[in-house]
């Protein structure tokens, strides 16, 4: 057999071995989904930091305010949110 045969004799072995890793890992990458409720109070908690840091205050709080409402952007993220974005507004 020569060289340029085992190359593609390993790739194809190595395929179903790629593809059962992949099978196992799918669960794991699935993210989740809140519900409608949880996402609406996300939603609430983002509004009120952006209205906050749109009245204004000293910059730590405004940097305060910045941080929090990232990290509820993240929670909405992580949760899958964006599929109740119409029902949210």
């Amino acid at each position: 057999m020569t060289t340029r045969y085992r190359e593609i004799a390993m790739n194809r072995s190595m395929l179903p071995l790629g593809l059962g890793l992949w099978m196992l890992a799918a669960p794991v990458l699935a993210i989740e989904q809140g519900s409608l409720e949880a996402c609406r109070a996300i939603q609430a908690k983002i509004d009120y930091y952006t209205d906050l840091k749109r009245q204004g205050g000293s910059a730590s709080q405004i940097n305060n305010w910045h941080r929090m409402r990232n990290k509820y952007k993240q929670k909405f993220s992580y949760n899958n949110c964006k599929v109740y974005r119409g029902k949210l507004r």
